[in-house]
């Protein structure tokens, strides 16, 4: 009995060493610990507009619902990346002009939707005080079949993450954040399909 719980020891020790030699993060608790919004996202779109430099340029946009369901008013400073399988990633609104944010707006149509600036503040509780949100991101490498958007600022999960460093070998740490994890792959030419929906292929909470 007790060489096989030394041998259970052993293994589970290797593992942890594993764990900490590899680097992996950690996973989002199962059953949430802290605050955390209700977001329902839409479709992601595509869209082409001339910028005020008179260059027709490709962007991406996304709507989402936000609500909040927990027993206190809290502050609402959403942030938005978008990452492709080519490793290029865009944080939404960088390299959008005012002219194409507004014309983004126009295509949503939805009267209570708001822009990225215009969404920050305190979320009161309550479905009716529920908030409409619009993200866009300048179009990054048009070749990528595969796209991912993070949103942070859902939820007040963090975790202490520690690695080392790919250049130096030394030990960095870093605070994650619990992370919405929205996957969409795209079908085909995406320059050729203008404001067609893109649906979710895939949607999870992350460390990142």
């Amino acid at each position: 009995m007790q060489t096989r719980l030394t041998t259970f020891a052993v293994a589970l020790l290797g593992l942890l060493a594993s764990v900490v030699l590899t680097g992996m993060a950690p996973e989002p608790n199962p059953v949430p610990q802290r605050w955390q919004f209700d977001v329902r996202v839409g479709d992601l779109r595509f869209a082409k507009f001339e910028t005020p430099d008179g260059q027709l340029r490709g962007y991406f946009f996304l709507t989402y619902r936000v609500v909040n369901n927990t027993k206190e008013d809290l502050l609402l400073a959403p942030l938005f990346e978008l990452a492709t399988e080519n490793g290029d990633v865009v944080r939404s609104g960088r390299d959008v002009p005012q002219t194409v944010t507004r014309k983004v707006m126009e295509e949503v149509d939805n009267p209570l939707a708001q822009d990225q600036i215009s969404i920050l503040g305190t979320l009161l509780q309550g479905e009716e005080n529920g908030r409409e949100g619009v993200v866009i991101f300048s179009a990054p490498d048009m070749s990528a079949r595969e796209l991912t958007v993070f949103a942070t600022g859902f939820s007040g999960e963090t975790a202490a993450y520690e690695s080392k460093d790919a250049k130096t070998g030394k030990a960095k740490k870093e605070l994650l954040r619990k992370t919405l994890s929205l996957t969409y792959r795209l079908p085909g030419d995406v320059m050729n399909r203008v404001n067609e929906a893109m649906p979710l292929f895939e949607q999870r909470w992350v460390m990142r």
